[in-house]
């Protein structure tokens, strides 16, 4: 289960996902034009995580949240709103 938290979002935004396992995973944001404009590297542990990111420099409009992990890479969009 990935949620992607809240969407629109303006300053903040949340991912909770579950992990069977620890694990790293990797976390990319792409513009509407797939350019990379943030990444980060994660420790997941065993069950449900939360990770925070800080979306208030970026300009508004249309995202895509890349998580990867070992097994799997998913894709979430999501709008950044104006402040």
């Amino acid at each position: 289960m990935i949620s992607v938290m809240p969407n629109p979002a303006a300053d903040n935004l949340s991912l909770i996902l579950y992990a069977k396992e620890a694990e790293q995973a990797n976390t990319i944001i792409y513009n509407a034009y797939g350019q990379q404009v943030f990444s980060k590297a994660n420790l997941l542990n065993i069950g449900y995580n939360k990770i925070d990111f800080f979306v208030s420099s970026l300009s508004a409009g249309a995202y895509y949240l890349k998580i990867v992990t070992k097994d799997s890479g998913i894709v979430k969009p999501f709008i950044k709103n104006k402040r």
